[in-house]
């Protein structure tokens, strides 16, 4: 029989270990479609569709974007207030770096010209409990893989994408 190693956290340290079930495919209008940015309220009209699980947003500018910096706000996977200032620049996808669980108002910096912007998520996934160091174990759909791990906001892109069926497990020691 082969013998297998089983990792435990050092004594005194507690850890948590999260699955989280196939989460969607990033996409750059899942929080909100195309918003004009001469749009006279600089407030992006809802309703928002939150992320399918914690993750990060992005906010897509069209190319000639002048509406200025996008912010975006709602809670983030432990239920606290959170914002982040998307900088304006068209023609690209800024990917955010805080985690959202719910997102309830995003507002554009200026009255601009007839180009668009919109929110979406990306592949940092939140993780259930706070994360005590940046480092863990990740395996997607059983098979172990390295992650990218941020204990700022308590999250881990996977450097396997979400496409709507891998399965992400993460164990990790918490705060």
């Amino acid at each position: 029989m082969p013998k297998v190693n089983q990792i435990s956290p050092p004594l005194g340290v507690d850890s948590a270990t999260d699955a989280i079930d196939a989460p969607a495919t990033k996409a750059t209008d899942a929080v909100h479609a195309d918003y004009l940015g001469n749009n006279a309220s600089n407030d992006f009209p809802g309703p928002f569709t939150n992320p399918d699980v914690s993750r990060n947003a992005t906010v897509t500018f069209e190319g000639g974007w002048t509406g200025g910096n996008v912010t975006v706000a709602g809670l983030d996977q432990f239920g606290a207030a959170v914002s982040e200032i998307f900088v304006s620049n068209p023609g690209t996808t800024v990917v955010g770096v805080k985690v959202f669980a719910v997102v309830s108002a995003a507002t554009k910096g200026a009255v601009g010209v007839a180009k668009k912007a919109r929110i979406g998520t990306g592949d940092k996934l939140g993780l259930s409990s706070r994360l005590g160091v940046p480092c863990g174990s990740l395996a997607v759909d059983a098979v172990n893989e390295v992650g990218a791990w941020d204990s700022t906001y308590h999250a881990v892109a996977p450097t396997t994408p979400p496409n709507g069926a891998r399965v992400f497990s993460a164990f990790y020691p918490v705060a």
